[in-house]
């Protein structure tokens, strides 16, 4: 599918067609995520199909399992499918080649095994979990690999030219989000649906949230149904997807909202086994008796006053 409205620059070529055509070890990028570990996928799905409706909706959406679950489940003038990894573009290429390739749908996921065992190294690294990512997409429910009417929908998209593969960086990529909001407005097209992914939780760390906060403002509206994915304690567990609808009153807060909760040591006396040292040990080595400030360093769980 050639890309009309948005051109790749000649160092996004070079590294693209390396990585679709080569896919050596060296190709830009890291291996893609083929298995998402979120949590609420089903339940948000069908929450955003009571809301998604309007005909001239355009949908924006980053990673990569679940932006096939839910435009199989609803109508869209115009996909953006994004990443900035060239190996998750060169899996994109790869699905809709298969895709419009083949009509049936269990000649597909043959033909994706093929494809995915083939090129193992390059999409998975050094582990090889084909079937694993297989039987994850072809098994849950709402995966659009699970029936015949959700895959013939994906297979209709690309057929008809509506989904464009983008790379795009959410926090640094202004003009791509001038072009596609001119886009919008030429064709009077509404973008209905954006997915983050945890794409957040990345920025906040390297402090770009602005970037991306002005960027989505020049492309969502008050229609604009906005969904990311967040971990309840900073850094540590799974990121559950929530649901934030219009958006451009108020955007959810990206930053962490509670610190991981951490076990609390109470000071009390304690009994500790006196330690006798060796006669070969340095008198200032840390466990002489006496010194208790590298005690302290050593066992920071023992309170000041604990009998050694």
């Amino acid at each position: 599918m050639e890309n009309i409205n948005f051109k790749l620059t000649s160092s996004e070529c070079a590294a693209f067609q390396t990585t679709a055509d080569h896919r050596t070890n060296a190709s830009p990028g890291e291996p893609p995520y083929l298995k998402s570990t979120e949590s609420g996928h089903a339940e948000s799905l069908e929450e955003i199909k009571a809301i998604l409706t309007k005909p001239n909706g355009v949908y924006l959406g980053f990673a990569f399992e679940f932006n096939y679950h839910l435009l199989a489940e609803r109508p869209v003038q115009k996909a953006y499918i994004c990443d900035i990894n060239p190996r998750m573009l060169a899996l994109y290429q790869d699905i809709e080649r298969l895709v419009v390739q083949h009509e049936d749908r269990s000649a597909f996921i043959k033909a994706f095994r093929s494809e995915l065992s083939t090129h193992s190294e390059y999409y998975f690294g050094l582990s090889e979990p084909v079937e694993e990512v297989l039987t994850h997409l072809t098994t849950l429910e709402h995966s659009w690999l699970a029936s015949d009417r959700k895959y013939e929908t994906i297979r209709g998209l690309y057929l008809n030219h509506k989904i464009v593969h983008l790379s795009l960086d959410v926090a640094k990529d202004r003009a791509r989000f001038q072009e596609i909001s001119q886009e919008l407005q030429r064709n009077q097209w509404v973008l209905d649906c954006v997915y983050l992914s945890n794409i957040p939780e990345w920025l906040y760390n390297s402090r770009s949230l602005g970037g991306l906060s002005d960027n989505l403002g020049l492309i969502m509206s008050a229609d604009t149904v906005l969904i990311d994915a967040k971990k309840e304690f900073w850094e540590s567990g799974m990121p559950k997807v929530r649901i934030t609808r219009d958006p451009m009153t108020k955007l959810p807060d990206f930053k962490p909202s509670k610190k991981q909760r951490k076990t609390k040591v109470l000071s009390r006396r304690i009994h500790v086994p006196r330690y006798e040292p060796y006669p070969a040990l340095s008198p200032h080595h840390p466990l002489e008796l006496g010194n208790t400030s590298s005690k302290q360093e050593l066992f920071p769980f023992i309170a000041l006053d604990a009998d050694f």
